[in-house]
């Protein structure tokens, strides 16, 4: 009995051990990452691409050797689940372009979208937009290309390359639309694209289409679409009305299809505010398989910019609610995330709370050496991320200070980059 005792305690302490490692394995893949470390020179930076389907995350950039005069090399940087590094590509040569879009494709590579030249250099003739092909294990170019129209972009919840056509004057507009092999599809028509019903997600058996009807008098609409791209049989359609009276027009302005068949859907309503001031109020509203509707959250709050969002976190339905245009580059101000679970049951809100402290390239600005004055902070840009283990944002601040016309001058050197994890529920 007692060498089946003394046994037992063993695999007792075993087992709380392993779950002790687990925990803290589970806070170090939490904590921040400063994307600085992965810089070799000063004028290097990074962006945030897209999340790959395994987890990792694609982040791309330009290095900058000295050598390089004004036009430096395309950077890509894949980080592992654990933030380690997958792989890293940098061109051989310098080249003025700019990376803006991936899709992963069926065949194990990546096929990133870049726009050609920048604001000090031409593009070559004839090759405004191009698509280039890289291997997801490895990030080694396939050497593939293809050359697209300047006036190509991107319906990323379709995959689909859309590229303007015909002649507003005459009123012919359409849009021939392409996948990334270059491959036509169809084209669309006023028609199909009808007063901003242009943004859509695919599902399994077809697409949901969103945006903004005016002849349903500036109501947000949701259609229900079966079939195969240009054989679509429309299946239903949602008209939301206006949850204010005030209100004037509406629109879906983003959407993520939820565990349950359904799709949870951002709607804003816009009223004037005085005589030229446009002000914008939002809902959440929920939609089960059958198309039925029941709102979630109702945010009142008159802003003259919404940059909310909505995304699926671990079959949680997750807003992200943003400050208003006056604050959107306060380092302070409150980036508040309402949390729901996949049935729309509301599990509370956690709060990004931004500090200059988090950032290691505005330490030296917290408290100048030379006696000056403290440093002002400002987040230059936020991109919410789904990782593998939750939700993270990428952003980037820097330190500046306020010139005699009010205009904010960053200060060389303290730009900064971080992956910080967002707190849930």
């Amino acid at each position: 009995m007692k060498a089946k005792k003394y046994g037992l305690e063993i695999l007792k302490r075993l087992l709380a051990l392993g779950l002790c490692l687990a925990l803290l394995a589970g806070a170090a893949l939490a904590e921040n990452v400063s994307m600085k470390q992965f810089y070799t020179n000063e004028g290097d930076y990074i962006y945030f691409l897209r999340t790959l389907r395994d987890g990792r995350m694609l982040f791309t950039g330009v290095k900058c050797p000295d050598n390089d005069g004004d036009i430096h090399r395309k950077w890509f940087l894949c980080l592992n689940p654990d933030h380690t590094v997958s792989w890293e590509y940098v061109t051989p040569e310098p080249e003025a372009s700019t990376a803006f879009c991936a899709e992963e494709r069926p065949d194990g590579t990546i096929a990133v979208m870049f726009d050609m030249g920048d604001e000090d250099h031409a593009a070559p003739e004839g090759a405004k937009t191009k698509i280039r092909f890289y291997n997801a294990q490895d990030g080694q170019p396939t050497g593939r290309e293809l050359d697209l129209p300047e006036n190509a972009w991107v319906n990323e919840g379709l995959s689909w390359i859309m590229m303007d056509s015909g002649d507003p004057a005459e009123d012919s507009e359409r849009v021939t639309v392409m996948d990334w092999e270059g491959n036509r599809i169809g084209e669309l028509g006023k028609d199909e694209m009808r007063n901003g019903i242009g943004a859509a997600v695919k599902t399994d058996d077809g697409f949901i289409l969103f945006g903004s009807d005016a002849e349903q008098n500036g109501r947000a609409v949701i259609r229900w679409a079966k079939g195969e791209p240009f054989k679509w049989e429309t299946v239903r359609e949602t008209v939301m009305e206006h949850l204010w009276d005030d209100s004037y027009e509406a629109r879906v302005d983003d959407l993520v299809l939820t565990p349950d068949g359904g799709c949870a859907a951002l709607v804003n309503e816009a009223k004037m505010k005085g005589f030229s001031t446009e002000v914008w109020r939002n809902i959440l509203v929920k939609f089960d398989a059958e198309g039925n509707t029941r709102p979630l959250y109702a945010n009142a709050s008159e802003r003259e910019y919404i940059d909310d969002r909505i995304l699926l976190i671990g079959g949680k339905i997750v807003l992200y609610i943003a400050p208003d245009i006056d604050d959107m580059n306060e380092i302070n101000a409150p980036r508040v995330f309402q949390w729901f679970d996949s049935d729309g049951k509301d599990l509370g809100t956690t709060e990004l709370a931004l500090k200059p402290e988090d950032f290691p390239s505005l330490q030296p600005f917290l408290a100048p050496a030379d006696g000056s004055e403290p440093a002002a902070f400002a987040v230059d840009h936020m991109e919410l991320v789904a990782g593998a283990d939750g939700l993270w944002a990428v952003v980037d601040v820097s330190a500046g200070r306020l010139c005699e016309d009010d205009c904010y001058e960053t200060i060389d050197g303290s730009e900064d980059i971080v992956l910080i994890k967002i707190p849930e529920v």
